[in-house]
């Protein structure tokens, strides 16, 4: 065979697939994101299309990772799931994002570290255990939410430039933590928070208020055994930024042994149901006049026996005229709940031709 056409064939073929191949090149996928452990760090990265992703602690060591409204997790639909044994670098990158963090610990030595990119995004994270926790937006009007998480060492919460809502709830941060709206009107909602020494709080706009929600006080009273009773539970509580919305309350946890409704003045009725329990409680929570939400409250019931009076039974006895004579009243009286005390008669109606 001729040894140039040979080699000038082979060219052809290599051209062609060459060819292919340049037609077939991988990109990153819009509304992609990965998601590695690297040396014991979940490390989360997305491109600059609008991702919509929850990371969730599942067990252990072991986090899920979720895409939702056509975001992929290492270019597929279904979750992926890693085990990560130290701290965790989340950044979303660019677009429209919406990141929920659930339950992640970095096991009291490393870092939690969210970062949203340049968009309008929003961000809930909730049950964060860490040495520090960082939750940052970027450019743009983003919405923060961090509750019910604790760091040991100072942390950091904060906006770029935009209008940025930040909401804290229920946080135990370190020394020098930092909370910074950037720049933009920005909103700061707090409530039951606690930072430790040198920390700030930059850039909230003077102009616009710290909103914080009612506080419900804890409430406690009686009721006897299958009997009722109407209480107040607002009259303790005590507004935030707004009034109290006496009319809102919602039993947020029912009580095991009775029932309890809300009246349509703001009260709630507690009824008992006839068991030998002595106690009971329930929880209940409020809102202000523009909705915001109370933390749950908890109501102490203590639950007396049903009393019943004595039984005064009528009497009768004779006198002879401008005599006297002395009875024991209480001799066929009955006792109710209680023993009768026999020195407790009163006279209640005197009588008309004598006296006693």
């Amino acid at each position: 065979m001729n040894h140039k056409k040979l080699a000038s064939r082979k060219s052809a073929i290599t051209n062609r697939r060459l060819g292919v191949e340049r037609l077939q090149a991988r990109v990153l996928l819009a509304g992609d994101v990965t998601a590695a452990v690297t040396n014991g760090f979940l490390v989360i990265r997305g491109d600059d299309a609008a991702n919509e992703l929850t990371i969730e602690r599942i067990s252990g060591d072991r986090v899920q990772v979720t895409g939702a409204t056509g975001t992929t997790i290492n270019g597929l639909t279904q979750p992926a799931v890693l085990r990560v044994r130290k701290g965790y670098d989340i950044a979303t990158g660019g677009g429209d994002d919406k990141l929920t963090v659930i339950g992640l610990n970095a096991f009291g030595r490393y870092e939690i570290r969210m970062d949203l990119g340049i968009g309008n995004d929003t961000m809930v994270a909730r049950n964060l255990l860490a040495q520090r926790i960082h939750a940052g937006g970027g450019d743009g009007n983003d919405s923060i939410t961090v509750r019910n998480s604790r760091s040991r060492r100072g942390s950091g919460v904060g906006g770029g430039a935009g209008d940025d809502t930040l909401v804290l709830e229920n946080l135990r941060f370190g020394n020098g933590s930092c909370i910074d709206g950037g720049t933009g009107n920005d909103i700061l909602q707090e409530s039951n928070n606690r930072y430790g020494v040198r920390s700030t709080k930059l850039n909230i706009d003077p102009n616009t208020p710290i909103i914080t929600p009612p506080t419900a006080l804890g409430d406690a009273f009686s009721v006897v055994r299958s009997g009722s009773n109407t209480v107040n539970l607002a009259n303790n509580d005590t507004a935030g930024t707004s009034a109290i919305n006496r009319n809102s309350i919602v039993i947020s946890t029912q009580p095991t042994n009775g029932s309890v409704t809300v009246n349509t003045d703001g009260n709630v009725t507690y009824l008992h149901n006839g068991s030998n329990a002595t106690s009971d409680s329930f929880a209940y929570t409020i809102k202000d006049i523009n909705g915001l939400v109370s933390a749950a409250a908890s109501v102490a019931v203590t639950i007396t026996p049903a009393t019943t009076p004595p039984t005064a039974v009528a009497d009768t006895f004779s006198v002879v005229r401008s005599g006297s004579s002395t009875v024991n009243l209480a001799n066929n009286d009955t006792a109710g709940t209680s023993a009768i005390n026999r020195n407790s008669i009163v006279i209640s109606t005197q009588p008309t031709n004598g006296s006693v």
